[in-house]
């Protein structure tokens, strides 16, 4: 006679709620975000957030010297690059500054806002004849 193979055996219902119940205890014990206190953080660590890159990392550690930070408020004023938007996101994202989160509006967590086009406001159209548009286009630039 010839054994089934063991993939193919059945699992007993008892076994599959022990497993059942070992993954839900395992996703509850685990953190839905870590928890990082901005005074305490690396560069390193700093850099692995989202928003924020070398350079930023560098300027917060720069900026809190040896007492920290003791409120985000200061942290928005003495970081050049870090406003109340990013505050927000990192803030969200499980940072924090002494123990507290940032105090954002949901307004600042909206996706960014694409930027605006900075081009002229005036647009050659079909009428405008090739001599009109290359006297606007010098007169442009002789203004710059």
């Amino acid at each position: 006679m010839q054994r089934p193979h063991p993939t193919h055996q059945r699992r007993s219902p008892g076994r599959l709620l022990v497993l059942a119940l070992l993954a839900v205890a395992a996703w509850l014990a685990t953190p839905a975000q870590a928890e990082l206190e901005l005074n305490t953080a690396t560069a390193a660590q700093l850099a692995q957030l989202p928003g924020v890159g070398p350079r930023l990392a560098e300027r917060i550690v720069a900026a809190r010297g040896a007492t920290g930070f003791t409120h985000w408020d200061e942290l928005v004023h003495q970081v050049t690059g870090l406003g109340p938007v990013r505050a927000a996101r990192l803030s969200v994202a499980g940072v924090t500054v002494a123990g507290a989160a940032y105090a954002a509006t949901d307004a600042m967590l909206a996706a960014p806002q694409p930027k605006k086009d900075r081009t002229s406001s005036r647009k050659a159209s079909v009428s405008d004849s090739p001599s009109a548009i290359s006297s606007r286009v010098n007169a442009a630039s002789k203004s710059r």
